[in-house]
């Protein structure tokens, strides 16, 4: 797939075909929510055939609540549901 294919899909289906090279990571920054909650914001790098693309997600306070019941399992959290953006890096 080339570049411009890749800046016309959606965050969603960059999920569905990128090939990950690792976990998720965060990245430092919170994003403001509901009810006095920052989200935390994550990113995965990976690749679409030769393209490199990251992917961020964001949590939940749910996410929170879940991975505390789970020993800190942050692999509890459906990732694909917390997708938000994507972008190519040169």
């Amino acid at each position: 797939m080339k570049r411009k294919e890749i800046e016309k899909l959606t965050a969603a289906k960059v999920f569905k075909i990128m090939e990950s090279s690792g976990n998720a990571e965060l990245t430092g920054r919170l994003i403001p929510g509901d009810d006095d909650f920052e989200y935390p914001e994550w990113a995965e790098d990976g690749k679409i055939g030769d393209v490199e693309v990251r992917l961020y997600y964001r949590t939940t306070p749910e996410d929170l609540i879940r991975v505390e019941d789970h020993s800190g399992d942050w692999g509890e959290v459906d990732w694909a549901d917390r997708v938000d953006r994507f972008e190519i890096i040169d």
